[in-house]
């Protein structure tokens, strides 16, 4: 229900007034645009600039920028935005912190392995020296073992625990008899043993055990070269200990040497007992003058010859002994030029020497160089022959004086009737000189 009033109005006052409506309206409408629109710039350039800064931040992050961050947002910003800010910043430190773990680990795990790089190239070196001198060494134990086998002597090793480690062929031919007791990580023990066992040592017939001990003492101990004698051969023995508590025995065959060692003494032994057996005095000086034998003879002429030789003198000793006694008459008042005359003549002998001693007696001395260098001395006793010489001189003598105080004259002829003596009363009678005639 209800009622109204209708009053009339012109056409053309609704129209204007309808368009003035609508010039409100479109009015309106465009303000409210342009507030919308500016409303909507001021939002998305909100939204686009946080967006933006994490695009940014996150570009830099990729770009190597650890450091890079979101900036702070305006107060504007919403909330959300500010959040996601503060996110991303705080994943961008977690992932730095990450990054620059991971650097650290990958920076140690390269220099690790450079290290180890280093390390494998330094052993790989040392084991190539290691294996090259191992090669050298291999080629210089076979050299070794070769000239070991090689040897004319006979070698045997063993270790600190007196085990045999290795021996030559000489050595084991040797033992032939007894070839268990070379093999390989036998004792020197049972080496021994075996030997006295079988018999082939000799020469300790009766005191075999005292022996075996005796060479177990010197094998632990070495002290210097020895002799045995074994298999009827003569071995000269070192044995040498070594850091290792090894020890080496090199023997050497010295047979050869023994039996010419025996001969020598027998060869002397001989020259002896025909030196003691001459008749004249006799003395042998080797090529160092130094007197090495002499006779009974020569020790009566020569009291202090024995203990000259003894203490292996020289003939220069001998003959200033004899000077030093006044043994020799020809010395007296002229000792060092008598030396020096018959250290000349002993040198370089060139005759029979005529000497007379003290005690009147006469020797005559026969000096000759040996093939060896030496100087063979000998003397006779002349004295009979000088006191025979001198009582026929003294005979010749009175028989001048006898023939010159004569009336008669007399004269000599030799065995070829020539004449060599004429009394002094031969020119009284005959006028001849004996100057003339003999």
């Amino acid at each position: 229900t209800g009622w109204g009033v209708m009053v009339p109005q012109p056409m053309e006052e609704l129209e204007e007034h309808a368009n003035q409506v609508i010039r409100v309206a479109s009015a309106l409408i465009v303000l409210g645009l342009l507030v919308a629109a500016l409303i909507s710039w001021v939002l998305s350039g909100l939204l686009v600039r946080s967006v933006q800064a994490v695009v940014l931040a996150a570009r830099d992050i990729e770009g190597g920028n650890l450091e890079s961050r979101v900036s702070q947002p305006s107060d504007f910003a919403p909330v959300e935005f500010k959040e996601l800010g503060a996110a991303f910043n705080a994943m961008a430190r977690d992932i730095a912190t990450v990054m620059i773990q991971r650097e650290r680990v990958e920076d140690e795990l390269r220099q690790a392995h450079d290290d180890l790089e280093k390390r494998v190239k330094e052993r790989t070196r040392e084991l190539t020296r290691e294996i090259a001198e191992r090669e050298r060494a291999e080629e210089g134990t076979q050299r070794l073992v070769a000239a070991i086998e090689e040897l004319s002597e006979l070698f045997v090793l063993y270790d600190a625990d007196d085990r045999l480690v290795m021996c030559n062929e000489k050595y084991r031919k040797i033992n032939e008899k007894i070839a268990y007791a070379t093999l390989p990580g036998s004792t020197f023990e049972e080496h021994q043993r075996a030997l006295i066992e079988h018999k082939l040592y000799e020469g300790i017939e009766g005191r075999e055990e005292e022996f075996f001990k005796e060479r177990l003492e010197r094998h632990k101990n070495p002290e210097g070269p020895f002799e045995i004698h074994r298999n009827g051969q003569w071995f000269i023995v070192n044995e040498q200990k070594f850091p290792d508590g090894s020890t080496a025995t090199i023997s050497t065959n010295i047979t050869e040497r023994k039996e010419a060692e025996v001969a020598l003494r027998r060869s002397e032994e001989r020259l002896r007992g025909a030196i003691g057996s001459l008749q004249e005095g006799f003395a042998l000086f080797d090529a160092d003058d130094k007197l090495v034998a002499l006779n009974d003879e020569y020790r009566r002429v020569n009291p202090g010859a024995q203990e000259i030789m003894e203490r292996g003198g020289t003939f220069e000793d001998a003959i200033r002994c004899n000077v030093e006694r006044g043994m020799i008459h020809d010395s007296v008042g002229r000792e060092e030029a008598f030396i020096r005359e018959r250290l000349e003549q002993h040198r370089n002998p060139k005759g029979p020497i005529i000497r007379e001693f003290k005690d009147g007696a006469w020797f005559m001395i026969e000096e000759a160089k040996t093939p060896e260098g030496g100087t063979a001395l000998s003397f006779i006793d002349i004295t009979e022959l000088k006191k025979a010489e001198e009582a026929l001189k003294n005979s010749r003598k009175r028989f001048k004086d006898f023939a010159e105080v004569a009336s008669d004259w007399f004269w000599e002829m030799d065995r070829d009737l020539r004449f060599s003596y004429f009394s002094g009363r031969n020119f009284q009678v005959t006028g001849y000189k004996p100057a003339h005639l003999v």
